[in-house]
């Protein structure tokens, strides 16, 4: 469904760039008025708050099938076409084992960027970062807290509900680095994005 939401979508650019100002300049020896466009993109904060799932692919525990969490971003736009910021998530695993309940929570603190292409309505983007993952494992009444690298890219799309507010869908695949092992994992996430 995703899928086909972005390849339908796809052409079109940040909803949340503001539109590119043309200035006038008048020639003082005659009477006619050229347009010269002076290409600027004004800078708009964004804040956006999502729900999101998170099905382990490799090298998790095999007793988490799935997670469940938030995100929360901070971006800005730098120019017509890139986004930056910096996402919040917060993922919670929980399964049983051989010992009794396990369970896993995964902060992710993670600089981003979204690129998107082209100008529309709907707004499909490619999306990317890296930065940590703080994990906390608790099995037996105990838990131990690991610090690990963590990347992501992916796509997305959004669309666009009023001038600075839109709703997106996006997917990425994370890799998290855990001592010699490299958990990989799908995210599929949906929210809301509203600028000010």
């Amino acid at each position: 469904m995703a899928l086909a939401l972005l390849i339908l979508g796809i052409g079109s650019s940040p909803l949340f760039a503001k539109p590119i100002v043309k200035t006038l300049t008048t020639d003082e020896d005659s009477e006619s008025v050229s347009p010269t466009p002076t290409p600027t993109v004004s800078r708009t904060w964004i804040l956006g708050l999502g729900g999101a799932v998170d099905l382990p692919v490799q090298n998790w525990n095999p007793v988490y099938s799935i997670g469940y969490g938030t995100k929360l971003e901070m971006s800005s736009n730098i120019d017509a076409h890139w986004i930056v910021g910096l996402g919040l998530s917060y993922f919670h695993f929980q399964g049983v084992n051989f010992s009794g309940q396990v369970t896993n929570d995964d902060l992710r603190i993670l600089p981003m960027a979204r690129f998107f292409p082209g100008e529309g309505k709907f707004s499909p983007y490619l999306t990317g970062g890296a930065g940590l993952a703080v994990q906390f494992a608790s099995a037996l009444g105990g838990t131990v807290t690991n610090l690990n690298p963590d990347v992501f890219g992916g796509a997305g799309l959004e669309m666009r509900l009023a001038s600075q507010e839109t709703i997106f869908v996006e997917a990425h695949y994370n890799l998290i680095l855990a001592g010699s092992a490299l958990g990989q994992d799908t995210v599929l996430l949906g929210g809301l994005r509203s600028g000010f």
